[in-house]
């Protein structure tokens, strides 16, 4: 007669024939981290009650198979979610997960010749509460990456994690309550894990897709920010003490392995009060002295407590040269081209005084006007300098308000009108001398190119709430030539070529405005000639 024991005994094979399927699947049908590592750990799990009941029936030893080969089981589950989650494997690892299985021998000798041994059953009992403790981990590592990467979910994480806990907590249940409890029970816990782990197996593969997104390539790319970064790291704790460094800093850094364990001053020279401070220190590494940009970040546990710090350090010797020859080039190039076209235009002056003769006056006027131009040049250009080097000042502007009072104040364009079409009321947080100049100078560029041509100059202000990037435009339109296509495609270009390059500094610095508030310049041919510019601005209206 068949009796219930028969009946889950039944029912835990079917379900590891089934568990044998589902691994040799994942093995074949998915080409991922672990894939192939979950494909054999399940398969060894589904062979479990197939095995255990061959060798009952050979040799009449119950248990024996069952307890050495859940442990290997998890070996391969621990295993598999190193390699899952993106952790490295060592010798040390394997060492780790496989050598302690060896303490089993003797547990298994004891069992099979019926010995009296309480010092190898307590040995025995110690190595499954290691193998218990390392399935943990493993689960907690594939939640652990449930949580931080957002493209896993919970429930994935959760049916995967329940994968690996289930068999440890079936054969550590089954193994206690062996001398308590009656056969019946004891086959319907084993049915009931195996049964658990199929129906979990099932979901991570079909419902889940644990293989169509898995988070080892966060956790390797974490390594690699810090090993692949040309920025120096350091990591130093409550003390000071540098516990750790990225391999830029060690390669670079003139201390070696000795720096570990010591204070940050003598790794890199500089108190980690002083990086907090500094915005450039100098540092020696082996290609000299350097330059850097140190950025110190506080470490804090769970509970908000400070741990340590991080220092990255990013090497600005080539940034800081270039700014520097800059400012002394434009430094010394404003200073002399303003003292000699004064010496220029004094002169020029005088002799148009002195001339009779209208045909070398006139010429006298062009040289004039020429160097009154380069003197303009000079000044458009440390307004620029000026205006785009200092620190933002973002604050909640009417871009209406800002638009009609750069349309007010024309007195610097005689003959122009400029009116303003636009809603009662636009309120964004920007920049608004920066809006300004941006407004003011693209019209000032249209003039450049037009002259007396122009006489009316449009602003036209319009919001697209479905524009995702730029839901705010400023277009400004003239009468008159336009600008020149050649100046137009420089521009737009992003850089000049001997063959392609523009004659004024205007357009290059409403375009440079443009992008210091996130937006983008662009140039439509206007439909009753002349050119439309178009600023396209990022900020959403607050009102």
């Amino acid at each position: 007669m068949v009796g219930l024991s028969d009946v889950f005994l039944a029912t835990a094979m079917v379900a590891g024939v089934a568990l044998c399927g589902l691994g040799y699947l994942s093995h074949r049908r998915w080409d991922e981290p672990g894939a192939t590592l979950f494909g054999i750990y399940v398969a060894v799990w589904g062979a479990l009650p197939l095995l255990d009941a061959a060798v009952v029936a050979v040799t009449g030893l119950s248990g024996t198979v069952a307890g050495l080969y859940w442990v290997v089981a998890i070996s391969l589950w621990c295993l598999f979610a190193l390699q899952y989650t993106g952790r490295t494997v060592t010798r040390r690892t394997l060492a780790a997960l496989f050598v302690p299985i060896i303490g089993l021998v003797p547990w298994f000798w004891v069992l099979a010749v019926g010995a009296d041994a309480p010092f190898i059953e307590a040995l025995g009992i110690l190595v499954f509460a290691y193998y218990t403790a390392l399935s943990v981990v493993g689960g907690i590592l594939v939640l652990r990456a449930t949580r931080r990467y957002g493209h896993i979910s919970l429930g994935q994480g959760s049916v995967l994690a329940a994968a690996g806990l289930i068999p440890p907590a079936t054969m550590n249940t089954f193994g206690i309550l062996t001398e308590r409890a009656g056969e019946t029970l004891l086959f319907g816990i084993y049915a009931t894990g195996m049964v658990g782990v199929c129906l979990a197996v099932a979901l991570a593969l079909f419902r889940y897709d644990i293989f169509d997104a898995t988070p080892a390539a966060g956790t390797i790319g974490e390594r690699a920010i810090a090993r692949e970064t040309d920025d120096l790291i350091l990591v130093a704790d409550n003390d000071g003490r540098v516990v750790m460094r990225n391999e830029t800093a060690s390669q670079r850094l003139l201390t070696g392995e000795e720096a570990l364990g010591g204070p940050v001053e003598a790794a890199l020279g500089v108190t980690l009060a002083a990086l907090r401070d500094r915005e450039t220190v100098e540092i020696r590494t082996d290609d000299g002295l350097r330059k850097f940009d140190p950025q110190v970040t506080s470490l804090t546990d769970q509970h908000g407590r400070e741990t340590g710090a991080m220092v990255s350090l990013r090497d600005v010797t080539d940034r800081e040269i270039r700014r520097q020859r800059l400012e002394v080039l434009n430094r010394f190039v404003r200073h002399n081209l303003r003292n000699q076209a004064s010496v220029v235009t004094a002169n020029t002056e005088a002799v148009a005084d002195e001339l009779d003769d209208d045909r070398l006056a006139d010429h006298l006027d062009t040289a004039t006007d020429a160097v009154d131009s380069l003197t303009d040049v000079g000044e458009t250009a440390k307004r620029i300098q000026d205006l785009l080097e200092r620190d933002r000042d973002r604050s909640e502007v009417d871009l209406v308000t800002v638009l009609a009072d750069t349309a007010d104040s024309n007195g610097g364009w005689p003959g122009v009108t400029a009116t303003v079409d636009a809603p009662e009321r636009v309120v964004i947080e920007s920049d608004a001398e920066v809006l300004a100049f941006a407004v003011e100078t693209v019209i000032e560029a249209i003039l450049d190119y037009g002259g007396d041509a122009v006489t009316q100059v449009g602003i036209t202000l319009a919001a697209d709430a479905s524009a995702q990037q730029y839901p705010l435009t400023v277009t400004v339109t003239a009468d008159g030539p336009g600008i020149p296509e050649q100046e137009r495609t420089a521009v737009e270009a992003g850089t000049e070529t001997p063959l392609q390059h523009g004659t004024g500094i205007r357009l290059w610095a409403t375009n440079w405005a443009v992008r210091e508030l996130g937006g983008d310049l662009s140039f439509v041919d206007a439909v009753d000639g002349g050119t439309a510019v178009r600023l396209a601005l990022p900020q959403e209206p607050l009102s």
